[in-house]
């Protein structure tokens, strides 16, 4: 006879692929992958986290997490970079796309060559994805050739982006032109030389992951996924709210009039936020 021990669901090994995880935040949506990440750890099951390198301008408190978080992989810089500068000069501008170009994909081989190593080192069970949008397009071709489930918590428009913005490399295999000899000859060597240095994973083929389940935070964020062609079989929404005992709310008067409302997040008036102002107003 099964104990009530032996019912419980086997601790899963997740590797999670976030960016700027705790401390180092700049919004809400990290914060909540950390959260999910320290209540899995807490029901027991082994959680690794590839993340992004901290902002050395950011001043955040230390935090002690009870699992490995590995702070190594690349991000779009906050400010324009040497390179991105020459790209808005007209006698500089294609030296800089050229070192734009050769920036982003030493950081494609440096990142997915991290993120083969935790998979080889750690063997998970589930890759889970939080902030993706800030890390590299090469991301998803490489998930997609990994026999592993794999689960989006999307927060915005990150399957979006990563659907729609396939990065330098792959406008490099659409749109480098091959009208000479010479030309087809470079672009040849090119992909040889990124073959070789990434050990073949980055390739020069384009997919996306067949085998991902996606969380979305609203019905609009789902509905926006799907109408711009991300190929998603598997999805469920989870609203978003606020845990009362985390963050206790006391209001000094009724609910009532003046109507009160309370939002889970920072205003902006993309998020549909002031909609509601203005219409409880009428």
């Amino acid at each position: 006879m099964l104990t009530a021990l032996d019912k419980r669901p086997k601790p899963m090994r997740i590797l999670t692929i976030s960016a700027f995880y705790p401390p180092y935040t700049y919004g809400g949506y990290e914060i909540r992958i950390g959260d999910i990440m320290d209540g899995l750890s807490a029901r027991g099951h082994k959680i690794h986290v590839l993340t992004t390198k901290p902002d050395p301008a950011m001043k955040a408190a230390p935090k002690s997490l009870p699992y490995p978080v590995v702070r190594r992989l690349n991000s779009p810089s906050r400010k324009m970079r040497f390179a991105d500068r020459l790209t808005t000069h007209k006698l500089t501008r294609w030296l800089g796309i050229a070192l734009v170009f050769l920036r982003e994909i030493k950081h494609d081989i440096q990142d997915i060559a991290l993120i083969d190593q935790e998979i080889h080192d750690f063997q998970p069970g589930l890759l889970y994805l939080g902030h993706i949008m800030p890390l590299t397009r090469a991301l998803m071709p490489f998930l997609a050739r990994q026999a592993l489930p794999i689960v989006a918590d999307e927060g915005g428009k990150g399957l979006i982006y990563s659907w729609e913005d396939r990065g330098l490399w792959q406008r490099f295999q659409a749109e480098f032109p091959q009208n000479s000899g010479f030309l087809r000859w470079a672009k040849q060597a090119i992909n040889r030389a990124v073959r070789r240095l990434s050990h073949g994973r980055v390739t020069q083929e384009w997919a996306f992951p067949a085998n991902i389940q996606a969380f979305f935070n609203s019905n609009l964020n789902l509905r926006n996924a799907l109408s711009s062609g991300v190929p998603l079989e598997r999805t469920q929404v989870i609203h978003s709210g606020i845990d009362l005992e985390m963050f206790p709310f006391k209001r000094e008067k009724e609910f009532g009039n003046p109507l009160t409302i309370l939002v889970p997040g920072r205003i902006e008036e993309n998020k549909g936020q002031l909609d509601a102002v203005q219409l409880g107003a009428l």
